[in-house]
């Protein structure tokens, strides 16, 4: 097999691990029965997520990218406002850099999920 060869199998089975958009949404619809792909979309252009994109531009989502979504997912309002759970993450899920499995998130926290930091604003009137 030429070399040129190999790197493209290995690309397809590199690919064959992740999930397109309308199977991510299939694989959570237990979890969240309101989930749909316009709001993984949605989740995508707010730059929460940032799955791989196919030559033709069809989403690929990794393992990794499944679950940040079940973590933004699970972010949640509560009664005394929102609040933020870990689901058994490897990594774990941090509010104001302390390790937490749950916990009240208001305006300016800084949570951290996996790789990626976010600073939590919520919208007018919903603080």
């Amino acid at each position: 097999m030429a070399e040129s060869e190999l790197s493209e199998a290995r690309q397809d089975a590199a690919v064959e691990r992740r999930l397109t958009i309308g199977a991510v949404c299939s694989a959570l619809k237990e979890d969240f029965p309101d989930i749909s792909i316009s709001k993984i979309r949605y989740l995508e252009d707010q730059k929460l997520l940032a799955p791989r994109r196919t030559r033709g531009g069809y989403r690929l989502y990794s393992v990794e990218d499944v679950e940040r979504l079940r973590r933004i997912l699970k972010l949640q309002r509560g009664e005394s406002g929102f609040v933020v759970r870990d689901v058994g993450s490897l990594n774990g899920t941090y509010l104001n850099r302390e390790r937490v499995e749950e916990g009240a998130i208001k305006n300016g926290d800084e949570l951290q999920i996996g790789k990626f930091k976010l600073a939590f604003f919520a919208g007018a009137g919903q603080a």
